[in-house]
């Protein structure tokens, strides 16, 4: 007998991941390519924003957008930053092959 998802066992509709407001720590390890308990170390240092529901830990969609959105943000920065500034010459010519 095909085993249903504990969602739908106890009578509660699945609803896609996409459409849902929070996140487990097994499928935000899946979106990062993390194991799940290394999503609850980041959680515990304050990387990871979450949401406690008694004894549940959940990771609110929204939240985790901001952080990636930050994360992005601040890598754009950096390249730009660290990007030279030729001025008006080009990168050719600062390059001379070797003979």
């Amino acid at each position: 007998m095909k085993q249903l998802p504990a969602t739908h066992q106890l009578g509660v509709p699945e609803v896609p991941q996409a459409s849902r407001l929070f996140l487990t720590a097994d499928e935000v390890g899946q979106q990062l390519g993390l194991k799940k308990s290394r999503v609850y170390e980041l959680a515990a240092a304050g990387h990871l924003p979450v949401v406690r529901l008694g004894r549940r830990i959940l990771f609110p969609r929204r939240g985790l957008d901001a952080l990636i959105d930050e994360a992005i943000e601040r890598a754009r920065d950096r390249i730009e930053f660290d990007a030279p500034d030729y001025g008006d010459r080009s990168i050719s010519t600062h390059f001379t092959p070797r003979r």
